[in-house]
């Protein structure tokens, strides 16, 4: 499993240089050296985490400013268009499933694409259950918002925006039941690596602010929605191998 390491560790250290001691006096009088210049792959990170902290503080989301930071363009190997078009797939069709209780139609739709689509092994027992549980339904209802960031990722969703509220996926079922799936790897025009690493950047502290109310016993702030995040923050570790190739069912969303 992958581990985001602190980030800015020289910025840590220096602020950790300069607390008081327990005496009251600064930990050293002598001038300090300078820190390090951090390495390229670590510059653009930091900055990614500067431009999500700037957007954090104007729409006052609180954050910690040594939370770790994301991993940079060299740290993974990028998913293809047809692996995002796969997993796009299984999430509309469990989510259509569920939405709109029609077995038969998510099973014949599965069987045209069986051979290019994996699921996961809760996904192959959903879509099989010809009566599943409320509460399965319920689950699977929300992969539309999984599915959404990774067709943003392909171009078929012109932009993101704020994690406030559900998406409608209506335009992913029509999007998948109208073309096929070679045609939708094919129409797919992937945006460049660094502007999903700064969606994940800015989701994953999203997230962590949304948990540490839910810690605290507040409200999200800023009409911040707490499954929205959950969903869209999965799909955007997916993209990143966050959990290496792990199943759909064991990505995790870490804060």
């Amino acid at each position: 499993m992958a581990i985001r390491l602190f980030g800015g560790l020289a910025g840590l250290l220096a602020i950790l240089a300069g607390a008081p001691t327990a005496a009251g006096t600064p930990a050293h009088q002598a001038k300090a050296a300078p820190a390090p210049a951090p390495a390229p792959g670590e510059a653009a990170q930091l900055a990614r985490k500067a431009r999500s902290e700037a957007i954090l503080t104007a729409e006052g989301v609180p954050f910690i400013a040594w939370l770790p930071l994301v991993e940079d363009e060299g740290d993974y190997r990028p998913r293809s268009a047809e692996e995002i078009v796969g997993r796009a797939y299984a999430l509309t069709l469990v989510a259509y499933k569920a939405s709109s209780g029609d077995h038969e139609g998510a099973n014949d739709a599965y069987a045209q694409v069986k051979d290019r689509v994996i699921l996961s092994a809760s996904e192959i027992d959903f879509l099989r259950d010809p009566r599943p549980s409320d509460q399965d339904r319920i689950h699977f209802s929300w992969q539309s918002e999984a599915a959404y960031p990774l067709f943003w990722m392909l171009g078929y969703v012109d932009a993101l925006g704020r994690p406030e509220n559900q998406i409608d996926p209506d335009p992913m079922v029509r999007l998948v039941s109208g073309r096929t799936f070679d045609a939708l790897v094919a129409g797919a025009r992937l945006r460049p690596q660094a502007e999903m690493l700064d969606a994940l950047d800015l989701t994953y502290r999203y997230h962590w602010a949304v948990r540490q109310a839910g810690l605290d016993g507040a409200l999200p702030p800023a009409k911040l929605n707490p499954d929205v995040l959950m969903e869209r923050h999965k799909a955007l570790n997916w993209l990143v191998r966050y959990n290496d190739d792990a199943s759909w069912d064991d990505v995790t969303t870490d804060t």
